[in-house]
């Protein structure tokens, strides 16, 4: 019961975040701008490393949209998509340090196409986060696709 709990609102959490980035990428937004949109008044602290994070999603988003427009992809398989590609990233970059290279080189990607992120003052760096956010983001590379 608990964890259907938290599968359902983990769910709702994911398609969220999707309708943010779908209206963060209607402004050709900053990453750090769409960051702050996603995470609202959440506990979330916004961080280079969850910018990394949102940069590998917004770029997933295209992917997406480009599938779609082809007629290969459904509206309700974005996610699966985004698992599949976590997927085949740590199949490819076997080591944790070659998985963090692949995710700096797409931020990178985004800093070139959105340009600078324009950071708030709510800026947190890594080592000021709380432990649980901490935990978080080392979980998430662990998550799996079905």
């Amino acid at each position: 019961m608990v964890l259907e709990l938290i599968g359902k609102a983990l769910t709702a959490g994911r398609y969220t975040l999707k309708s943010k980035i779908v209206k963060g990428l209607e402004g050709k937004k900053d990453i750090a701008t769409l960051t702050e949109a996603c995470i609202g008044s959440s506990k979330a602290k916004a961080s280079v490393a969850l910018y990394i994070h949102m940069a590998f999603i917004q770029r997933e988003w295209k992917k997406f949209l480009v599938a779609k427009g082809t007629g290969t992809v459904k509206d309700d398989t974005f996610w699966i998509q985004v698992d599949n590609e976590l997927k085949e990233m740590r199949a490819k970059y076997n080591t944790s340090h070659k998985l963090q290279i692949a995710h700096e080189v797409i931020y990178e990607q985004d800093k070139a196409e959105y340009g600078e992120p324009v950071v708030s003052s709510d800026f947190t760096m890594l080592k000021d986060l709380n432990n649980w956010l901490i935990t978080l983001n080392q979980g998430v590379s662990r998550v799996q696709a079905k």
